[in-house]
């Protein structure tokens, strides 16, 4: 289903070491991580993309101003809800709230 983004090396270097390290990220007291371009990003404990409550990510900058990911892989919204078996009421709070 989701597209595994290879960016790469997972057993080398993060996700998040590569943000914090390019975007002067820092983690904010809701556990996500404020880059210094505005995007907003979510990470797992290993450092890979993922959010399970919302997108991972939230460009501010861009087109693209929300993007799926669980344990970075990259989904569309409704992959996204049928990966974590979210309910039709769920789904519509994620559209109200996120677009």
């Amino acid at each position: 289903m989701g597209n595994k983004i290879e960016l790469f090396d997972q057993d080398e270097i993060s996700a998040r070491d590569i943000h914090i390290e390019d975007y002067d990220a820092y983690e904010r007291s809701d556990g996500s991580w404020l880059h210094n371009d505005g995007d907003v990003y979510w990470y797992n404990e290993m450092g890979g993309v993922h959010r399970e409550d919302g997108p991972a990510v939230i460009q501010l900058r861009s087109d693209i101003f929300d993007e799926w990911f669980l344990n970075d892989r990259q989904y569309s919204f409704y992959e996204w809800c049928k990966e974590l078996n979210k309910t039709d009421g769920e789904k519509m709070l994620l559209r109200l709230q996120y677009g």
